[in-house]
């Protein structure tokens, strides 16, 4: 499929590739997990840091939403319920992430079993919202609900120039 040039279509197709690239992260670090215990307590730093690139991979996607799309998405639709999720998932997943710090300063706490209790918590809920999101997301029911492509367009361009912004903030 060729990237479209409509910015419904656009949010749609992004979302999807955005969703799915989420997905295989967590998917990857639990069986990483799983399979490789011994590996990652011989590289633990390695492992904590992908970890937390990952969550904060998630948590500027879900930043971005809430401060460029929603407010425009908003307008004509109801995207609370995706709001209330972001929610939910972020804090299991600052849950995680004090975990995750906790190995930084006392690498002997790395406990396999008790992350993986953590990614499993965070797990469920994550998809659920991945999965319902895209569904408020497709085309015929923004077209439906009547977005303005534009203002959807110009929101997405914002969004853009952030990202591109906090990339070179470093």
């Amino acid at each position: 499929m060729p990237y479209p040039s409509n910015p419904i279509e656009t949010l749609y197709y992004t979302m999807n590739y955005v969703h799915s690239s989420i997905r295989r992260g967590l998917e990857n670090i639990i069986k990483h997990l799983e399979e490789s215990k011994d590996a990652i307590h011989d590289d633990l730093p390695t492992f904590v840091n992908y970890c937390l690139a990952w969550s904060h991979h998630l948590t500027m996607h879900h930043k971005l939403e809430e401060d460029f799309l929603f407010p425009v998405l908003n307008r004509t639709m109801n995207f609370s319920e995706e709001k209330d999720a972001h929610d939910v998932v972020h804090n299991k997943l600052d849950d995680l992430e004090a975990m995750l710090h906790e190995l930084e300063i006392d690498p002997k706490k790395f406990n396999p079993d008790r992350i993986r209790e953590q990614l499993l918590a965070l797990k469920e809920p994550l998809f659920d919202h991945l999965d319902a999101e895209v569904e408020h997301l497709k085309p015929e029911e923004l077209k439906k609900a009547g977005v303005n492509a534009s203002e959807l367009g110009h929101a997405w361009q914002r969004m853009e120039e952030a990202i591109r912004a906090s990339m070179h903030a470093s």
